[in-house]
């Protein structure tokens, strides 16, 4: 059974599973923008000094890099799961996507660790030529930063959720289009009249394959019998 029915705005898991394919593709891609402009920044400032800091921070972050390509691979092997019926396009995804929601689970417990001691320590302004204690400023960042991780932590579980349902449904052999359409048609009992008539078109649309069965049909010749050679059949009367 499913573990939802519908997801957010989307009246159906399927189109919130495309919702959620789209949405992780887009964050993604920018997050690889982003690790990307870091790596040339780190090997840029590198270059001709021997840190070692450095070279673990590019190692980090081509690390991140890999594992972003690989979301990004899974978000589009959702897409075409969805579109064709393939359940198991949707599994890369649903072993991607929990590592992330673990990761991120992980920046927000050491970020609220840094909250805990940041009103205790004291921070150099790089700006400014004295030293001088920046609690207020830490904190806002870090509060901000906590919000908005969790934000995305939250959005990617109702994701995760969406699409394992979505999973369950084809499995069961339900969550294709056909089931979602007689769904719609079924509910529209419950609509107003207007958008009865904007649905109906949509609903009862042939499909490519119906019409040409449909036009080879109707450029058949007419025949009185079933087969060309077949005699017609003749039941006896019953006598008054």
């Amino acid at each position: 059974m499913a573990i939802l029915r519908r997801c957010c705005c989307w009246d159906n898991v399927r189109s919130g599973s495309m919702a959620a394919g789209i949405y992780t593709l887009i964050y993604n891609a920018l997050s690889v923008a982003v690790a990307a402009y870091q790596i040339a920044k780190s090997m840029e400032s590198s270059y001709g000094n021997n840190s070692n800091i450095q070279d673990d921070m590019t190692i980090g972050y081509c690390i991140g890099l890999g594992f972003l390509g690989l979301l990004i691979i899974s978000s589009i092997l959702l897409l075409v799961g969805v579109v064709k019926d393939k359940r198991g396009f949707l599994l890369p995804y649903m072993v991607m996507l929990p590592l992330q929601i673990l990761m991120q689970i992980i920046v927000c417990i050491l970020i609220i660790y840094a909250l805990a001691t940041a009103s205790h320590s004291q921070y150099e302004m790089p700006d400014l030529d004295r030293q001088m204690t920046a609690p207020m400023f830490i904190t806002a960042f870090l509060i901000s930063m906590l919000i908005a991780i969790l934000g995305l932590t939250i959005l990617n579980v109702f994701c995760f959720l969406c699409v394992v349902s979505q999973y369950t449904e084809l499995r069961d052999g339900r969550g294709r289009l056909q089931n979602v359409n007689a769904d719609k048609l079924s509910m529209m009992g419950y609509m107003p009249l207007q958008e009865q008539h904007q649905l109906q078109p949509m609903l009862h649309k042939p499909s490519q394959q119906q019409q040409q069965q449909q036009g080879d049909y109707l450029s058949k010749p007419y025949t009185d019998y079933p087969e060309k050679d077949q005699p017609p059949t003749y039941y006896p009367q019953e006598e008054v």
